[in-house]
């Protein structure tokens, strides 16, 4: 992934299941585990839709990069491989996100 310069915790985040109504969002440690430091997603509608609002949550920080990398592929005239790329890893994100 680039290189953070916001304040948001650097990915890859992960969804574990704590309860029948609760998600918690974490990321990997320095220690190499996985913490809890971001959310406890809570979902009156339903599993499914709890499910679906954390995957779209833990693929914030690659949604972040993505959309980087993007501008600066397009900004530096990188030429059509990079966007090529670019767009292909767009596609398997939006996978990722939909649970496909």
């Amino acid at each position: 992934m680039s290189e953070n310069k916001t304040k948001w915790t650097p990915g890859p985040w992960l969804s574990i299941r704590q309860s029948n109504s609760i998600i918690a969002i974490q990321n990997e440690s320095k220690a190499g585990e996985w913490i809890y430091n971001h959310a406890h997603i809570l979902q009156p509608r339903g599993y499914d839709e709890q499910k679906a609002n954390a995957r779209l949550i833990v693929a914030a920080p690659e949604m972040a990069d993505l959309i980087y990398r993007l501008d600066r592929a397009v900004g530096n005239g990188n030429g059509r491989v990079a966007l090529d790329t670019i767009a292909n890893e767009a596609g398997l994100l939006l996978a990722k996100i939909k649970g496909e």
